[in-house]
């Protein structure tokens, strides 16, 4: 199983790889976008190849607008309605630049890119442009992670309701939805209102803006009890990559029940996830109590409530 590599995209890489790939980097063969001259990390050996391409539909002559904060740069403007959520760094504008963009049907049919079976989009705002040039590298797509808005941070983006609909259509399911929550601020100094509050104080009593997430997106039980072993093991992969272990046992359960694979192969399967759960249970006395111990000390507010946990690490005002 080792041998099933996982083809995956990350795009909008931002100059680095999502951290909770890296402890999966022996499965992955990855391929990072980014826009213009900044090069991916190749860190710890993740990144196999990164692309200076910005991606959307075939276009030649496009404005791309690169703000001062180069993680906010997008192909759509700032709503200056929301300006007042941001602090002065991230909406000041610093150029704009005319690009081309490329559609993945296009990478995919010229032979430049292999087909995906997991896609992580942060775009700012034009993932469901990119999303609709790709009708056949979706074919093959088991997980989709992206950046969502309920606001209309840039203008003329498409919201969560729209991407929730275009991945609803194609039989995907919405498996999770971390959100991301912001304050106002005053005269470009951020979080303005709520140091007013006392950091601490906001921290247990302030309800504050939702206005994006991530979303994460996957193939269905019965499309993925459907795949051949070869891409049945990647389904798997990812599944742990997103702590999904439930979902992952689940399957493994319902392909033994129709006698999809060997007995041997439901074994292997399940090592497989067991041998990759953080603290999995153990039977012994001590390995009980010092589980227990743990889950004690990492309640909110203790010393290890913020241990990172890959795909599910959340920080405050985040959920």
């Amino acid at each position: 199983m080792q041998n099933d590599l996982v083809i995956a995209l990350d795009i909008g890489a931002a100059g680095s790889i999502p951290e909770h790939w890296l402890k999966y980097k022996h499965w992955l063969d990855c391929i990072a976008f980014d826009e213009g001259d900044r090069k991916v990390e190749q860190e710890n050996g993740v990144a196999k190849s990164s692309l200076p391409i910005l991606l959307g539909k075939d276009c030649k002559h496009r404005k791309f607008y690169v703000l001062k904060s180069e993680t906010g740069s997008s192909l759509l403007p700032l709503n200056p309605k929301f300006q007042d959520f941001f602090h002065s760094e991230y909406h000041t504008l610093k150029e704009i630049k005319e690009v081309s963009t490329v559609s993945l049907n296009t990478l995919v049919t010229e032979k430049r890119l292999p087909y995906p079976e997991l896609i992580k989009l942060d775009t700012q705002g034009s993932e469901l442009e990119i999303l609709n040039n790709a009708e056949l590298v979706l074919s093959r797509l088991i997980i989709c992670e992206l950046e969502v808005e309920f606001l209309e941070i840039y203008q003329g983006q498409a919201l969560f309701s729209d991407i929730n609909n275009f991945f609803d259509r194609l039989e995907f399911e919405l498996i999770d939805l971390r959100t991301a929550r912001i304050s106002y601020s005053r005269n470009g100094v951020k979080n303005y209102f709520v140091k007013q509050l006392g950091l601490s104080a906001a921290k247990l009593f302030s309800t504050t803006q939702i206005y994006s997430g991530e979303a994460l997106y996957c193939r269905s039980v019965e499309w993925i009890l459907s795949q051949d072993h070869s891409d049945f093991v990647k389904a798997l992969k990812i599944l742990i990559i997103y702590r999904c272990f439930d979902r992952a046992l689940y399957i493994i359960d319902k392909a033994q029940a129709r006698n999809l694979f060997s007995s041997q192969e439901i074994i292997d399967f399940r090592n497989l996830v067991y041998m990759n759960i953080p603290w999995f249970r153990g039977t012994s006395l001590l390995v009980r109590a010092s589980r227990k111990l743990i889950r004690l000390l990492s309640l909110p507010g203790t010393i290890l409530s913020k241990v990172r946990c890959g795909w599910l690490l959340r920080d405050w005002p985040n959920s």
